[in-house]
């Protein structure tokens, strides 16, 4: 996740995709602080139904 989230942050435009694909990431290792950090800061949220 070190390197994809090093590839995220120097991505000049992170559509939805790359938001979801990136707190997924961070979902699978349970590091859950990070999806929250991320979630946060999102442009766009669908918290699901």
């Amino acid at each position: 996740m070190e390197e994809a989230r090093e590839v995220f942050d120097e991505m000049p435009l992170r559509i939805v995709v790359s938001w979801t694909i990136m707190i997924s990431g961070y979902v699978n290792q349970g590091d859950i602080d990070s999806v929250y950090l991320l979630f946060d800061i999102a442009p766009v949220k669908d918290k699901g139904v």
